[in-house]
């Protein structure tokens, strides 16, 4: 088994990523490069260049994907690893697979997902500051950006779908089941149960993301019971990472 273990720029462990047999798994934040790193489950393209150098380069690739997103050029060279591997490479959408972690889906050969998995695609966005000179060049690093991705989704779009109504979709951020998708991309859609949600620092910063559905009381709950409690925790648990991050 594959194991690759990365520090912080202290030089302390903040975590190691296995892979058994030809298997990704991509369980957390997208990042750029290994001094991006906070969490111990975010991926950047370095540690999937480790983990391919490693598997056999004819056999075929399961890439595990449960992510909210995150850097869009980590995703982008996440992709061009993949696209160079000689097998053929299979996204599994366990849980979600948002923003930047559609794009890795899509970078792949296939792409399987259960109906009750999620994607998400968006327009890409960043922070800037400066003058109307620097703004303009992260407008234009933006569209280029997106013309990028484009190109990837483009490649799993189902024919009766343009790529102007591709973009609109990028507008208006738009957040897919499996069954959905299916209506735009190339997928292959499984009957599952719901997976476990994934955390991530991106979802704030997502205008139309789902709000959690509260499960129908059952007789092993006392009525009058709620999650309220749970979500404020889960909330300020997020809104931290957040700060952390910005």
């Amino acid at each position: 088994m594959p194991e690759y273990k990365f520090k912080n720029p202290k030089g302390e462990l903040i975590g190691e990523i296995k892979s058994e047999d030809q298997k990704l798994y991509i369980y957390g934040d997208i990042v750029g490069d290994q001094w991006s790193k906070w969490m111990k489950d975010e991926t950047c393209p370095q540690d999937v260049v480790d983990i391919f150098a490693g598997f056999d380069k004819d056999k075929p690739v399961d890439v595990y994907i449960n992510s909210g997103g995150g850097d869009v050029f980590g995703a982008l060279a996440i992709c061009s690893i993949i696209k160079r591997h000689a097998g053929e490479t299979v996204a599994h959408i366990d849980g979600i697979a948002a923003s930047a972690a559609s794009v890795i889906a899509c970078g792949c050969d296939k792409i399987i997902m259960p109906e009750y998995a999620q994607m998400m695609i968006h327009k890409p966005w960043t922070l800037a500051y400066g003058n109307t000179d620097d703004l303009k060049k992260a407008c234009d690093m933006l569209d280029t950006a997106e013309d990028s991705i484009v190109e990837i989704y483009k490649s799993k779009l189902v024919e009766s779908k343009t790529e102007k109504l591709l973009r609109n979709a990028l507008a208006a951020e738009t957040w897919l089941t499996g069954k959905a998708a299916g209506d735009y991309f190339k997928v292959e859609v499984e009957e599952a149960e719901p997976a476990a949600a994934a955390v991530s620092d991106f979802y704030a910063r997502y205008k139309n993301r789902p709000e959690p559905q509260p499960k129908k009381p059952t007789e092993d709950k006392a009525e009058g019971t709620d999650n309220t409690a749970l979500m404020s925790v889960f909330e300020s648990f997020i809104s931290n990472r957040m700060k952390r991050r910005v």
